[in-house]
């Protein structure tokens, strides 16, 4: 019976391929959109879930004394955890890639670097090809590398070589690990023993030490069986209290390895995934396949008509109606089939676009397993029975004697309405993608356009390898200033605007909150506010006598006044500063305009400058667009004659600040992408409609023609009521995508204001796409001979 049903079926589908292609083309289209975005999201869920005690691990995170998270954990936080009787293991990790490794006398760029505990390596499943964490990263100065890395560095071998780092001291390759898999936080290539740290930057490891530093440095734990995080967490907020007086952190909490992924408040080893991003890519798959389904009914219900009489006459030979159920359903099945392989093909071509539309790397990990296979055997039965339902009920429910008498029940009223409130639900879920593109759009649009407060434009950055040689600094700023191509030069901890190396520090002044306030900290120099174009509004900028040593001075902004409790900027001239557990008090002596030193996401904070030389970490070059190959070569140039041990890597600020919004990138890219899917395989299913209505008025259509009816009145006639429906679905659709981007919008304290002309564009797109196919088969319906249709009246 089976083997009967199929080969029916395929029958079928050859005779009708018309029909055929065009279900397969939709379903194919929606299984891949749906099993691309499945793929996605398992790979975003997958992360740091496969080590085998995933479930006790935990990073801990701190709160400092205003509750603001921060990733740095304090030594003396893991000498506590370390010793605690709950804790299996405790251990640190800072990620710190180096200005520049040197390898046979070469210098060379290294990413993905971490100073790392054995304790810490042992947690993870990481395979050793060479060594053992014990072995290879007990003592100081060793160095594991990973596969890759190894044979990039030392194509004949690297266990026992040596590499230079920072120019500061050498370590030895003592181990060699596996490529560590692309769904993991800890993308580790190049790993340090920890205890160099103590030997290179003590401040970092100290274990005495319960206040701030680097946001890099991480504390990593596992508890044992049967322990609660909540008790440990409260050890750790009792030890905080202990040590108050010497500490920065009220508390601290631990959190799940399988959330590191997913936090955004998270200064992370690898990038973040914002927790609601996976849940709409899966909601817009299930959208689109939703789409293709109600497309797939409509062109099913189509094809009724030519089917009645096959219907009929199976009725008259003796059929049931159960096995004309079956037999539209083993039907379905075979195009469902049909359209799963065209759509895994699909999608293991486009994920790797994908990766780049989302800024993911799931081509880089596994993508056909047995879960990938699961799903699609899921997925498929689903569609096959939510798309088949419908087209069996009706079809297996013609009446033979009011076929025969060309009296089709099934397509009475009731069903065409039904047909028409799936348009309706089709079209509205597509508009509603088409809105939110378009605001995301905007918004994107506004967050790349807006003012920031400073001027960005043509600023070329670089990392400097020496933050305290001012000789040098001097020096490459006088001989670049020589050429036209460069027209300024200045040095500071970061440019106004960043996504890295952001310092805190705790201010103090009678007029603050509880006396003491947190604000960011900048280190500039005497050019900075001149080169970034912020103009100083009370008071002066830096001079050159202005040291921290000599005339301990600072500046703030306009945000900090008000913070300060000052009514205007004036007023702050001249107030004392305290500034973390510094005795001496800093003179305000100028005050500048707000800016935006982080994303447009985010309020303006406060900030404290100070003209400290020791702490100028970034170089800023404003170069002439004009010139901008002349003007690398020359900063290339001299860069390299001062500082020749070290590698030269440069970057455009502009690029640099849009890094700001990658998650709003993907969003928009994502929307994009799929409402034009959406908005497609909706035209397909109009195509089907349409052909449906002039079937069944072919002899209407040739008696108006016979009549005198002109082309243009057939072609509204047949158009009409479909571009009604699409009206009617964009009046649905507007509301839902106003609900939805107003609380998008609201996230973000500098946002648009909801723009009304984003509804009419997208109303317009989708009338335009649905004239198309609607009018060009009304059109071909309209100018057929009516002789043709009525040769046999």
């Amino acid at each position: 019976m089976l083997k009967n049903f199929i080969v029916v079926a395929w029958r079928n589908t050859v005779r009708n391929r018309t029909y055929a292609a065009l279900n397969i083309a939709g379903l194919a289209l929606g299984l891949a959109t749906f099993l691309m975005m499945y793929l996605v999201v398992r790979f975003e869920n997958s992360f740091d879930r496969y080590h085998k005690d995933a479930d006790r691990m935990y990073q801990v995170i701190s709160y400092d004394k205003f509750n603001e998270p921060t990733s740095h954990v304090p030594g003396a936080v893991i000498k506590f955890l370390r010793e605690n009787s709950g804790v299996e293991s405790a251990s640190a990790a800072l990620a710190w890639p180096p200005n520049v490794i040197k390898v046979r006398n070469e210098n060379l760029q290294q990413e993905h670097a971490f100073y790392v505990t054995p304790e810490f390596m042992k947690t993870l499943d990481i395979k050793w090809i060479a060594g053992s964490p014990d072995k290879s990263l007990s003592a100081p100065y060793q160095v594991v590398l990973d596969e890759p890395t190894a044979h990039r560095l030392f194509p004949e071998g690297a266990m026992g070589k040596t590499i230079r780092v920072d120019n500061a001291y050498d370590v030895t390759v003592t181990g060699i690990i596996q490529k560590v898999p692309v769904n993991s936080e800890f993308q580790f290539e190049f790993i340090i023993s920890y205890k160099t740290v103590d030997r290179y930057a003590s401040w970092q490891s100290n274990e005495n030490n319960w206040g701030g530093g680097d946001s890099s440095h991480h504390g990593y734990v596992m508890l044992k069986e049967g322990v609660e995080a909540a008790d440990l967490e409260a050890q750790l907020r009792k030890q905080a209290e202990l040590h108050k007086e010497h500490g920065q952190y009220a508390y601290f909490k631990l959190l799940p390895f399988s959330e590191i992924h997913f936090t955004e408040d998270n200064d992370t080893y690898n990038y973040i995934t914002p927790h609601w991003l996976p849940d709409t890519l899966f909601y817009i798959g299930l959208f689109v396949l939703v789409i293709a389904c109600i497309n797939f009914v409509n062109l099913a219900t189509v094809q009724s008509v030519q089917r009645s009489r096959e219907i009929a006459v199976r009725k008259i030979l003796g059929s049931s109606r159960g096995a004309l159920v079956c037999q539209f359903f083993v039907e379905t099945a075979v195009i469902v089939l049909m359209a799963e392989i065209i759509a895994g093909g699909m999608a293991t071509l486009l994920v790797g676009h994908m990766d780049y539309l989302l800024s993911t790397h799931v081509a880089s990990a596994p993508v056909w397993n047995g879960n990938t296979f699961g799903f699609l055997l899921l997925t498929g039965l689903a569609v096959t029975f939510a798309s088949g339902f419908y087209p069996a009920l009706i079809l297996s429910g013609f009446q033979p004697m009011s076929v025969m008498r060309n009296k089709l029940a099934a397509l009475s009223a009731r069903g065409i309405s039904l047909r028409q409130a799936l348009v309706v639900f089709q079209f509205g879920i597509a508009q509603v993608m088409v809105i939110c593109m378009l605001i995301a759009l905007k918004q994107m649009q506004y967050f790349h356009t807006q003012n920031l407060g400073f001027d960005s434009k043509s600023v070329i950055t670089i990392d400097m390898p020496d933050s305290g040689d001012e000789m040098k600094r001097e020096h490459l700023r006088q001989q670049l200033l020589k050429h036209s191509a460069i027209k300024d030069v200045t040095f500071g901890l970061t440019s106004p605007s960043s996504t890295r190396n952001w310092w805190w520090w705790t201010i103090k002044h009678p007029n603050l909150a509880n006396g003491a306030a947190t604000f960011r900290l900048q280190f500039v120099d005497t050019s900075y506010f001149r080169f970034y174009k912020i103009p100083v509004v009370a008071g002066r900028m830096f001079q050159a006598n202005d040291t921290s040593k000599t005339n301990p001075v600072v500046m703030i902004n306009e945000q900090a006044v008000a913070a300060l409790g000052f009514a205007t900027p004036e007023e702050a001239i001249g107030t004392k500063l305290g500034e973390g557990d510094n005795v001496e008090l800093r003179t305000v002596i100028g005050v500048v305009k707000n800016y935006h030193s982080q994303s447009l996401k985010a309020d303006i904070v406060p900030h404290l400058y100070s003209f400290r030389k020791s702490n100028f970490y970034l170089a800023s070059f404003r170069i002439d667009p004009l010139s901008a190959k002349e003007a690398i070569a020359l900063i290339g140039k001299y860069w390299t004659q001062e500082f020749p041990d070290n590698y030269f890597k440069y970057a455009f600020l502009d690029s640099d600040l849009r890094t700001f919004y990658e998650d709003e990138n993907k969003f928009s890219n994502m929307l994009t992408t799929f409402a034009g899917v959406g908005i497609f395989i909706g035209c397909l299913g109009l195509y089907g409609l349409v052909s449906f209505v002039c079937t069944r008025r072919t002899k209407e259509i040739g008696i108006r023609k016979v009549l005198g009816a002109s082309i243009s009145s057939i072609l509204l006639l047949l158009s009409g009521n479909f571009l009604v429906l699409v009206t009617v679905a964009f009046a649905v659709a507007a509301p839902i995508a106003w609900y939805v981007m107003q609380q998008f919008l609201e996230q973000y304290t500098n946002h648009i204001e909801m723009p009304w002309s984003a509804f009419a564009v997208a109303g317009a797109i989708t009338f335009i796409m649905a004239v198309m196919p609607v009018g060009w088969q009304s059109l071909r319906a309209s100018r057929a001979n009516p002789s043709d249709s009525l040769k046999y009246e």
